[in-house]
């Protein structure tokens, strides 16, 4: 299974820029019907990316799933992105 990444979007709006900023943005992860420890994981359940200047994505940290060899139901688990920023610097 590839990564799970950000894309970073073009952002043409000020011609005099010299191209993308270091940022940073947070993310969480959290349980929906997969059980972080028992489905997927164990991981972190929060953290930080951060791109540095002109880098255009960013990977999450790998999320391993666990198989318990039972025949069940797909199970899901959910990533927020929040708080984008300038990375400080």
């Amino acid at each position: 299974m590839p990564p799970i990444g950000i894309c970073r979007r073009p952002h043409n709006s000020n011609p005099d820029s010299s191209g993308p900023r270091a940022v940073q943005v947070d993310y969480t992860i959290s349980d929906a019907t997969a059980k972080n420890g028992t489905n997927y994981g164990p991981i972190a359940a929060t953290g930080t990316l951060s791109l540095a200047d002109f880098q255009m994505s960013a990977d999450l940290p790998i999320i391993p799933i666990i198989d318990d060899m039972t025949n069940t139901p797909s199970r899901t688990f959910k990533i927020a992105l929040s708080n984008a920023r300038a990375a400080s610097g």
